[in-house]
């Protein structure tokens, strides 16, 4: 699982394994947002549509870095 997605004002959600557990990690201008992590797509969708971002707004990177 890796992956790395951007959206306008300074998002960043990040596809990662935290423990053993794959999650997305979820971050605007360089701090957590939330809880900071998503173990679900579910729940990264609505994290993003609360601050009026679609899933379709993401503009894929690539791997982190």
């Amino acid at each position: 699982m890796a992956g790395r997605w951007s959206a306008a004002g300074g998002w960043v959600i990040e596809a990662i394994v935290l423990g053993d557990r794959p999650c997305y990690r979820v971050s605007r201008r360089g701090y957590l947002v939330g809880d900071g992590y998503c173990y679900r797509l579910a729940e990264l969708e609505r994290l993003l549509r609360r601050h009026g971002i679609a899933l379709g707004d993401l503009t894929e990177e690539g791997p982190p870095p």
